[in-house]
């Protein structure tokens, strides 16, 4: 690997042909899910551009005082599509189970926006909210960032940026199957013939990455991250998942450092398992289980919170 050296790009399968054919096998459930969609929508302007985020309030106008925690929630889709739409039942489920807010965040994705736009305008987004929750009417508790495949990277990828700035701080850290080691290294095989290939990680970091270097920044592979300031986190993987390694080698690193880490590996479930719009590898009970050890992972960070601001548990 030569630091600095452009990524190879494919350019019979590039990043709209691609979207085009994902449109083709998702977008009536978008738009099926989008219609249905029970947010408020506020648009956020940032230095890379607008950005969307849908709020979900379990009780409408709830005061902004209360510690109930703030979900930040970025989906999936290889820093390359705007699935934004169908991260709504999970959103929307959680809130109502927490009573927390929690936006789904439609944040920039590549190749129009490579690393580390994604990363660093939705460190904006957090900012902006943050301090403007009042009239935005969320909720008025610890951040927790959360992320699926690559959202999971992203919510990650946000936690480092927060450990070197004193403008957010980032309570708790909630990540499904995510991408962690840089996508140019090689995985474990999975003999199943729905694990996530290569040769499509590869192409996923054409689109999302410049140059090799890219990905050997701590931002971009949070696996090489040091002297980070991790919060508690909440670490779901599949047996089945090409990228399986990556959230047991992340929860161990978290354990050694005396991070509170809840890991939990789901045997027999694929990548993408959470999401009844994928149909091949969705698992009702697993993905029911995930939502409720959510749940009760926001309600942790609720509560250490009030203990910490010398309240009673």
């Amino acid at each position: 690997m030569v630091e600095g050296v452009p990524l190879m790009f494919d350019s019979s399968n590039d990043a709209i042909t691609y979207r085009v054919n994902k449109d083709k096998q998702l977008g009536a459930i978008k738009r099926r899910l989008a219609e249905g969609n029970e947010a408020r929508r506020f648009v956020i302007q940032t230095s890379a551009g607008e950005i969307a985020v849908y709020r979900y309030s379990a009780v409408e106008g709830r005061s902004c005082d209360q510690a109930l925690p703030l979900v930040f929630n970025f989906h999936g889709g290889g820093y390359v599509l705007q699935d934004w739409e169908l991260d709504i039942p999970f959103c929307r489920d959680l809130s109502r189970s927490t009573g927390s807010t929690v936006l789904n965040v439609d944040y920039l994705v590549g190749p129009e926006h490579k690393f580390p736009v994604p990363q660093h305008s939705a460190l904006e987004v957090i900012k902006y909210c943050d301090a403007h929750r009042s009239e935005m009417g969320l909720t008025g508790g610890p951040i927790i960032v959360c992320g699926h495949s690559a959202g999971g990277n992203l919510a990650a990828a946000l936690c480092v940026l927060a450990s070197r700035s004193d403008e957010v701080s980032i309570g708790g850290l909630i990540m499904n199957y995510p991408p962690l080691a840089p996508l140019s290294v090689q995985r474990p095989s999975v003999n199943t013939g729905s694990a996530l290939s290569q040769t499509r990680m590869q192409q996923y970091a054409s689109w999302a990455y410049a140059t090799e270097a890219d990905m050997l920044d701590p931002v971009a592979s949070p696996l090489l991250a040091t002297d980070v300031v991790w919060p508690p986190a909440l670490v779901h993987a599949a047996s089945l998942d090409t990228l399986c390694e990556d959230s047991r080698r992340f929860a161990a690193m978290l354990d050694e450092a005396g991070v509170a880490v809840d890991y939990k590996c789901y045997e027999g479930c694929h990548h993408g398992f959470t999401h009844e719009a994928f149909a091949r590898e969705y698992d009702p009970c697993a993905s029911k289980d995930v939502l409720m050890r959510t749940a009760a992972f926001v309600r942790r960070v609720a509560t250490a919170a009030v203990v910490d601001e010398g309240g009673v548990a």
